[in-house]
């Protein structure tokens, strides 16, 4: 969210109730809706989770739950091995858990987007 504001975007942040989306982003005159993840460098590699554990009742249900694109149009990712932030559109992220190919270091990483074309 600080990495939005500091490039002008305007920050919005869901007040009441559950919701999907951590915060929505005002990008070109256009509102998006975002989810925000902490993501780390393997290998050349930006690893993140691209969904949440349910709740049921207030606690665990133990169900994973991905994001899907009826529900929030970006996962944010800030990576702070690298100090950088990314916006992946949430089609993208469709497994469990899903990468960037931050550098070619050998490692396979097939279907894997390269991750300067999101870098925020």
């Amino acid at each position: 969210m600080l990495r939005a504001q500091e490039l002008g975007h305007g920050v919005f942040v869901p007040r009441a109730g559950f919701s999907r989306a951590d915060c929505i982003l005002q990008i070109d005159y256009k509102n998006v809706s975002v989810q925000i993840k902490t993501a780390t460098l393997r290998d050349g590699l930006i690893c993140f989770q691209s969904c949440s554990k349910g709740y049921s009742n207030g606690s665990r249900s133990g169900l994973t739950l991905l994001y899907t694109p009826e529900e929030i149009d970006y996962i944010g990712l800030y990576c702070e091995d690298l100090q950088k932030a990314f916006l992946v559109p949430v089609d993208l992220c469709q497994k469990q858990k899903s990468r960037l190919v931050y550098e070619n270091t050998g490692i396979a990483c097939i279907g894997c987007p390269s991750a300067q074309d999101f870098e925020f």
